[in-house]
């Protein structure tokens, strides 16, 4: 049952949790600080002013640039109060991403720390005339404040706040294949997987500590770790330290699985199993069901696996996996493996032929088309891309897959990643599970190289476990089981791993053609 009570202005759920519910509850705390519901209430308030005072007025974007801190949450919040629109920007992009973010955007204003704010003014006009607010040590460069000290300003300001359906948040699409996107959000749509999903299934209430490794400009973190903690008055504690997992005592946890690892391990150095926690939640591609069974035999918590398009704020699907019941089956319904579950109640989902456009049957492939009150806005100044991705209220979500047993779904790739050979689809995920299940494979990534005959052919590129030698690596593609067709032109494993965006985590599969050559293990 949706929690209509949460789909109210974010300010709005913050006061109420500030002035009658949980003053003292520690809502956000990172390796420095924490702060209180009323706190966080004070300071973005203050925020909120001071950004009005500036001249910038209703409806204007301000870039975010931080890191996973306090400030970074206390940010969003005071420029969603102010009436603005905020763009959470990765704060590990390149000069040129910076560049690109703020012009298409339309940034007014920027918060970041001292080092990037640097890093801005060096790219030369308009960049060194933006406004700013800046975090960390050391002497505010010109034309700046500090953070800390806006934060505990008092002044007038009139303040034009936002509706529930105006553009509140612009979201950048990971560029991994494309330029990246702005995508616009509202708080309804935003807040709308909050009260339909997080609280009423994932059970996320005040009572919940959210250990939250991934980086919050993500549109994931932004949802949940952000607006999903803000709504229903829970806490994240910070989850760096050696002894994170055991000191913060986690209700609830989320990471990729690169992120998920390094908890297991932080959790074992200190005599734990796992974060003890009620429910985990592990975020994958498609490729990632060894790796997800791996994870979930180490971990004592409930586990939900889910999918949804990363540019949209809407959790379109969700599994629901709980160890301590029943060996795996839940209250919830029958689990079934490999999927990502049933659509979450509110969200429709239409398996489609992307090329007729035309409904595909039960077991059939066919892109996922979905519609729900939590979709995307559009494409910020990209009219032609928010044409070709929404239609008649359909987000097409480029995600291949089959609606299987029980209404669940299942995903098999993209379809912008589908290996063409000869007229034959080839799924990179299917080559990427058969490698991830031979012994000593750490890692593996395939992708479509162009083919002067085929077309398209595919390439993988593995790294074996425990630094193996290019033999080893060699046997282990041999031994991969790809429904009696042989493998990929194999590539050697750089060092560091395989090439991933600093972003989501995701393989850059544009890259890995310029890696050596390891081996030709038969054709495809």
């Amino acid at each position: 049952m949706t929690r209509d009570e949460l789909i109210r202005p974010a300010p709005a759920l913050l006061t109420e949790h500030a002035e009658l519910v949980a003053p003292e509850r520690v809502a956000y705390a990172d390796s420095a600080r924490g702060v209180t519901y009323a706190e966080l209430e004070r300071r973005t308030r203050a925020l909120a002013g001071y950004l009005t005072r500036t001249g910038l007025a209703r409806g204007d974007r301000v870039a975010i640039c931080l890191g996973n801190c306090v400030e970074m949450v206390e940010s969003c919040l005071a420029v969603l109060g102010a009436g603005m629109v905020g763009v959470p920007l990765d704060p590990r992009s390149s000069d040129a991403e910076l560049a690109h973010f703020l012009r298409d955007s339309g940034a007014a204003f920027v918060i970041t720390d001292t080092a990037h704010l640097v890093r801005l003014r060096r790219l030369g006009s308009p960049y060194d005339r933006l406004g700013a607010l800046v975090t960390g040590p050391g002497p505010a460069p010109e034309g700046a404040r500090w953070f800390r000290s806006a934060a505990e300003s008092d002044g007038p300001a009139e303040i034009d706040t936002l509706g529930l359906d105006a553009p509140a948040w612009m979201l950048y699409t990971s560029g991994t294949t494309h330029r990246p996107k702005g995508v616009l959000s509202t708080q309804r749509a935003a807040l709308w997987s909050v009260a339909a999903c997080y609280a009423p299934l994932f059970g996320l209430s005040s009572a919940d500590r959210l250990l939250w490794p991934l980086p919050l400009f993500h549109s994931f973190s932004h949802s949940l770790a952000i607006l999903g903690v803000t709504a229903v008055g829970a806490s994240r504690p910070d989850h760096r330290g050696a002894d994170g997992p055991r000191r913060s005592a986690a209700g609830a946890a989320h990471g990729a699985r690169a992120a998920r690892r390094a908890l297991h391990r932080a959790g074992r150095r200190a005599r734990h199993v796992s974060p003890a926690g009620r429910l985990g939640r592990c975020g994958t591609s498609g490729a990632a069901d060894v790796p997800r069974r791996r994870c979930t035999e180490r971990s004592r918590s409930a586990r939900r696996r889910g999918g949804g398009p990363g540019g949209s704020p809407v959790r379109r699907v969700r599994q629901h996996r709980d160890l301590r019941h029943d060996r795996g089956r839940s209250s919830r319904g029958p689990r079934v493996d490999g999927s990502c579950g049933p659509p979450v109640p509110g969200v429709e989902v239409r398996v489609v032929d992307p090329r007729s456009g035309e409904d595909v049957g039960d077991g059939a492939e066919g892109e996922f088309w979905v519609r729900s009150p939590g979709l995307m806005s559009g494409y910020h100044d990209r009219p032609e891309a928010t044409a070709a991705a929404l239609r008649d209220g359909w987000y097409r979500t480029g995600d291949l897959g089959r609606r299987v047993e029980h209404g669940h779904l299942r995903v098999t790739g993209r379809v912008s990643e589908l290996i063409i050979r000869g007229g034959e689809n080839i799924h990179p995920t299917e080559i990427e599970q058969a490698l991830l299940r031979c012994p000593g494979v750490s890692d593996a990534v395939a992708v479509g190289v162009p083919h002067d005959v085929l077309g398209e052919v595919p390439i993988a590129c593995v790294r074996a476990a425990g630094g193996g030698d290019a033999p080893a690596r060699h046997r282990v593609l041999g031994a991969a089981h790809l429904h009696g067709r042989p493998g990929p032109r194999a590539r050697a494993a750089p060092d560091p791993p395989l090439p991933r965006p600093p972003r989501p985590g995701k393989a850059d599969g544009r890259l890995l053609p310029r890696l050596p050559p390891l081996a030709r293990v038969g054709r495809w």
